[in-house]
């Protein structure tokens, strides 16, 4: 897979911030002809992605902070193509340097205004990021936040100890939660739920069915459900539902 090479636009650096001592800012602009995904490598850095009418997609505006001016450069959002998937890493390259005991930082935030039409797979470490307004949604979360609005498909994800948080979106296939949260509001269509773990998971408004393999110690709260709610397995923690329209199948603790 070669690398794409992109314009990228350096800026002086701006005023200060309290938690951005050293600062530039930078545009990507992304070539998506022939392009049907676009996926997004967060890393321990923040993503606000807007899905846009085709005349309104702009290029991606970065903003990087760092304790250090050296760290800057080692800042990087780099773009590459692999058939019609194109892949925008978000990253730091580099290590701090200086005396342990001597706070320090280095951080990207990026905002994208890309076409709703595409489909958006967004994998985050422990950073942050919001998507909204697409078509659909693919997203791998570790230990830090995903905020999903306005979806008009479905969304598939995971988490492990972050936190996920959806209103307003197709359908939901949430493969696993470990000991994350998740929150959705307002799903169109069915729920699909593979394992929870000890965290959480409430749902408020879901137009279809929800359906749970699994769940260990956490603990799941249904309510305004349109159609049936099933768990299949139940460990150690609890189920609590209501308003549900269709039949509801809930083991007793296993």
């Amino acid at each position: 897979m070669k690398p794409i090479l992109l314009p990228l636009l350096l800026l002086p650096g701006l005023a200060l911030a309290n938690d951005c001592k050293h600062e530039d800012t930078r545009q990507l602009a992304l070539d998506l002809d022939g392009v049907s995904l676009v996926r997004f490598e967060v890393n321990s850095h923040d993503l606000r992605l807007d899905g846009v009418p085709d005349e309104s997609v702009a290029p991606l505006q970065i903003r990087a902070c760092a304790s250090d001016p050296d760290y800057l450069s080692q800042l990087v959002v780099e773009a590459q193509r692999s058939g019609d998937t194109l892949r925008v890493t978000i990253e730091r390259r580099g290590k701090s340097s200086g005396l342990f005991f001597s706070p320090t930082y280095a951080n990207l935030e990026v905002q994208a205004r890309l076409p709703a039409g595409l489909a958006y797979d967004v994998e985050v470490g422990s950073g942050d990021a919001e998507v909204a307004g697409v078509a659909s949604l693919v997203a791998d979360v570790g230990s830090g936040d995903l905020e999903a609005r306005r979806i008009s498909g479905e969304v598939r994800a995971e988490v492990g100890s972050g936190d996920l948080d959806f209103d307003d979106i197709g359908s939901l296939d949430l493969r696993s939660v470990g000991s994350g949260d998740l929150d959705a509001r307002r799903v169109r269509g069915d729920v699909q739920i593979g394992s929870l773990g000890s965290g959480d998971i409430d749902l408020d408004g879901v137009a279809g069915s929800v359906r749970v393999r699994r769940i260990g110690s956490g603990d799941l709260d249904v309510h305004d459900v349109a159609g049936d709610l099933v768990v299949e397995r139940l460990g150690s923690g609890d189920v609590d539902h209501g308003r549900v329209l269709g039949a509801v199948n809930v083991p007793k603790d296993d």
